[in-house]
């Protein structure tokens, strides 16, 4: 089938595409609904390369964004996740998978901390802190019983405060 001329296979994937069934055309056309399908994953094969093409480019442009903004920063000699939050304040639109493989940290560093998380720290602290001052023998397992919580909370929290 390596006679068939490019209008015909533009044409017939023309038709397949507004939804004409591969059966029929293959029957019209006198070629193997294989070849059919070969086409059509041949084109989009070429369409994903382009797609993977514009986003080489995008990230590319970001990555000149991030190196400018870097070059000036290391000039002042600042750390890296200083670094970091400028780049994201000046470039908002840049992807934090690329800023983490670029400064070679997690993602989840670049993002805020919730104070939430702490103030509920806070309190489970005077929490344990008034459990200990009544039974000062007790340790995380005790404490958790006492308030009945989890100790792997209790126990992350008395290292946090070095209790």
């Amino acid at each position: 089938m390596a006679g068939v001329a490019q209008e015909v296979k533009a044409e017939i994937l023309l038709k397949v595409k507004s939804g004409e069934k591969v059966a029929e055309l293959a029957h019209q056309y006198g070629v193997s609904d294989k070849s059919i399908y070969n086409w059509l994953k041949g084109k989009l094969e070429q369409e994903e390369s382009y797609r993977e093409y514009r986003r080489v480019l995008k990230e590319n442009e970001q990555l000149k964004n991030i190196l400018g903004v870097v070059t000036l920063e290391l000039e002042k000699s600042k750390k890296r996740r200083e670094i970091t939050k400028e780049v994201i304040a000046k470039h908002p639109d840049t992807s934090k998978r690329l800023l983490s493989q670029v400064f070679s940290f997690s993602r989840q560093a670049l993002y805020p901390r919730s104070l939430v998380i702490s103030t509920r720290d806070e309190l489970l602290r005077e929490q344990i802190l008034s459990v200990l001052s009544e039974f000062p023998s007790y340790g995380y397992r005790r404490v958790a019983i006492a308030l009945n919580l989890g100790k792997k909370r209790i126990r992350r929290v008395m290292r946090k405060y070095k209790i």
